[in-house]
């Protein structure tokens, strides 16, 4: 008897055109825009997570760099040739406002004679 009342309330359902509902009450097209603006939400924080990650990633690494070079007692210039890359992008690494690649990052930490990890530590 349970299953006639569902078929029969599904014939009437399709036969009015009334959009079908979820559990929240939310109509197919309304769910979907619902998880649209979710998903959307969603991404936007994760983003915003990682770049704020990034930024003190980039910071720290910067702070290392130019501590273990002066501790080193080099220039930026002897570095940055050893380094096979521009004085000024040395200077912007150190300053937390370039992203340098992990082959830039490795040459740094052999031209200043430490491990790569090192330059990772806060």
């Amino acid at each position: 008897m349970h299953n006639a009342t569902n078929t029969s309330t599904d014939a009437a359902l399709q036969s009015k055109k009334v959009p079908a509902r979820c559990r929240h009450g939310f109509t197919t097209s309304m769910h979907h825009s619902h998880n649209l603006r979710t998903l959307k939400q969603t991404c936007e924080g994760a983003v915003a997570i990682q770049e704020q990650l990034n930024e003190g990633v980039k910071e720290t690494v910067g702070r290392n760099v130019r501590r273990l070079r002066q501790e080193a007692k080099r220039t930026q210039d002897e570095v940055a040739e050893h380094c096979g890359i521009y004085r000024t992008y040395l200077s912007r690494i150190e300053h937390g406002t370039a992203n340098p690649s992990i082959t830039v990052v490795a040459a740094i930490a052999t031209v200043l004679g430490v491990r790569i990890a090192q330059l990772f530590v806060d």
